[in-house]
């Protein structure tokens, strides 16, 4: 009889700190990997990203044709592939387009850098469904793309709260055993 008393303290305890360790995670875990991961919030990228998957990037020092990269314009983020690269003035510019945006009618991404692969800087920057973006706008390339992460970003105050009822239970049980 003590044995399955002392199992199931153990199995308790472990429980406990599963739930622990997740709730740390959940709650710390996020604020560290912030600065570098964003949450996908349009269809621009689809199929290759969804809305609400959870993305994160890191500083390259070179960025290759086809690369996913998130970057800053107008203090927005956007993500979108690269589709050409242009040198001009002695500075790189990267010409990007989301997998789901038409460029002339065009959604391959080999066809929408047939379009503009001629053209001269302005010329790219005047097309619809194409961004123009400097070196020093790019905040990072796409290495992880994660719906589940993403979920649990969105959900995650609704998931510590269900991690946190059973330990604020089993504390409030204990103090009330300590009372009486």
């Amino acid at each position: 009889m003590k044995n399955k008393g002392f199992k199931f303290k153990i199995l308790k305890f472990l429980l406990l700190s599963l739930n622990l360790v997740c709730l740390i995670l959940l709650t710390f875990g996020y604020f560290i990997i912030q600065p570098n991961l964003v949450v996908a919030s349009g269809e621009s990228m689809m199929p290759t990203i969804k809305p609400n998957n959870a993305l994160i990037f890191n500083k390259q020092e070179n960025y290759n044709l086809f690369d996913i990269i998130a970057f800053k314009q107008n203090g927005i983020v956007i993500v979108h592939r690269i589709i050409d690269i242009k040198a001009e003035n002695n500075f790189t510019y990267y010409i990007c387009s989301g997998d789901n945006i038409e460029v002339e009618g065009k959604t391959n991404q080999n066809e929408k850098r047939q379009i503009i692969k001629d053209l001269t800087l302005s010329k790219t920057s005047e097309i619809s469904g194409v961004q123009v973006v400097e070196t020093n706008e790019i905040l990072g390339k796409i290495n992880v793309n994660s719906s589940f992460l993403g979920f649990l970003i969105k959900f995650r105050l609704i998931i510590l709260t269900i991690l946190l009822a059973p330990i604020i239970t089993l504390i409030l049980k204990k103090l009330t055993k300590i009372k009486s």
